[in-house]
């Protein structure tokens, strides 16, 4: 074990954090520009507009909402942190001082909708419970986990679809475990889909990508866009501009008391700007704008990419892999995941288990531990904020769901969860520490 940890060890490092890596990354992610472009027009304005629906419905501010509220700053380092190995500095954008109008759902409202349109949407969309203060049926209540599904794990769970029965199963599975309102859940999937189908079954000017899209089938002044609600039946809906998709009251669609009454004119504001040329042409709503600016800053730090991944290694740790901090850190986690799969092996020794299943549930060891304790992707919060008692009826319930026996995953749930959460931790910990590191010594190196 220790020889085949070390192999991989040595392949990562050549792979990822060489000079020779660090040179052939580069020239691949001159090939592949074009082609990531393509996927990011898509994804980033399919994903932030949908997540942008649940603002008005679930009180919920833009700066709450993955992955709308994810965007960094790459900047060249300074003398004293590329001494440290600190290649690219990227620093997350403060959304706060960038866009203030992402604060709050009121912020949103006076930046994005014209102002006939703020008051009645004021007085009828509903707020958060306040105990003492709200009415009873007037309200919304979002236990921790609820408010991260929605605001944060429902979308990742659509954009890593492998086929849309394994979404709605997910999506089923987290709404019992969590004890989510069913009419509730029914809302939040079908607008999410509704809208993520609409960049690509229909043309909206600002959200749709050309060459992709295609227009819609008519029905009178209304377009028709079809869906599927959380049974997996078919439907279309009727709209006429974006912000109906994103928070208009569908009938047959929308759960009552979630949805606006819209009128028939687009609700977002239309802004002017100044031309190269020095004409004043129409502009777009401020959060269009924004997810505009997102891609345009992928694209032109996409090359980079190759720098973020090889990033904190001093000059003398990029010549060989067991000088190098971050193939340490590398090892160590493959030597966790190793143990895990080990222990699960022993679990099942002597059982009727084919090869495949038993891959299956080495897997669902590692989920156990990685599910609630991702560090850089987004998606994940739900599962944070579970309890251990809804972690484990969600996760028996999901690879049940796979085909794999409930008594063996009893049996390994029972022996994992004895270290998991200090391994979690220390998992968090273990890539943090590293930066902290290099940044700090950067800072004693000025003074």
């Amino acid at each position: 074990m220790s020889y085949e940890l070390a192999s991989w060890k040595a392949r990562y490092f050549d792979k990822v954090l060489s000079y020779n890596a660090e040179y052939v990354n580069w020239l691949r992610s001159l090939d592949t520009g074009r082609y990531f472009m393509d996927y990011a027009w898509s994804l980033v304005f399919q994903f932030n507009t949908a997540v942008l629906s649940f603002t008005i419905s679930f009180d919920l501010p833009p700066i709450d909402l993955e992955p709308f509220n994810l965007d960094f700053k790459v900047e060249l380092p300074d003398w004293s942190k590329l001494l440290q190995g600190i290649l690219i500095d990227i620093q997350r954008l403060r959304f706060d001082v960038e866009w203030p109008w992402t604060i709050s759902v009121e912020d949103f409202l006076e930046a994005n909708v014209e102002w006939p349109f703020i008051k009645p949407i004021e007085e009828t969309r509903p707020r958060k419970a306040i105990y003492g203060q709200s009415r009873y049926g007037e309200s919304i209540y979002d236990p921790p986990a609820i408010r991260e599904f929605i605001r944060s794990t429902l979308a990742k769970i659509y954009q890593r679809r492998v086929t849309m029965t394994t979404v709605l199963e997910e999506v089923k599975n987290l709404r019992d475990t969590l004890n989510l309102n069913p009419h509730v859940a029914h809302h939040l999937f079908t607008h999410l889909d509704m809208i993520v189908r609409a960049q690509t079954e229909s043309f909206i000017l600002g959200y749709s990508v050309l060459g992709k899209s295609k227009l819609a089938r008519r029905a009178s002044d209304e377009a028709l866009f079809p869906f599927i609600d959380l049974e997996g039946r078919p439907y279309e809906a009727k709209a006429m501009n974006l912000a109906h998709l994103q928070h208009g009251f569908i009938l047959g669609v929308s759960c009552l008391g979630l949805g606006v009454l819209m009128p028939k004119q687009d609700i977002y504001v239309k802004p002017t700007k100044p031309s190269p040329t020095g004409y004043i042409v129409p502009s777009s709503p401020p959060f269009i704008e924004l997810m505009l600016r997102k891609v345009l800053r992928l694209r032109d730090t996409y090359t980079l990419t190759t720098y973020a991944l090889a990033n904190y290694q001093r000059p003398e740790e990029r010549q060989a892999f067991y000088r190098s901090q971050r193939a340490d850190i590398y090892h160590s986690l493959m030597a966790l995941r190793r143990h895990i799969e080990d222990l699960v092996a022993s679990i099942l020794r002597g059982r009727d288990v084919d090869l495949f299943k038993a891959r299956m549930y080495k897997m669902a060891a590692q989920q156990l531990i990685g599910h609630p304790a991702k560090r850089h992707m987004w998606g994940f919060k739900a599962y944070q904020a579970m309890s251990e008692e809804e972690l484990k009826e969600w996760w028996i319930k999901h690879w049940t769901a796979q085909g794999l026996d409930p008594s063996i995953l009893e049996e390994i749930y029972r022996i994992v969860s004895r270290f998991a959460i200090a391994v979690r931790r220390s998992k968090l910990a273990l890539g943090e520490r590293l930066r902290r590191e290099r940044y700090g010594m950067a800072v004693l190196a000025r003074r």
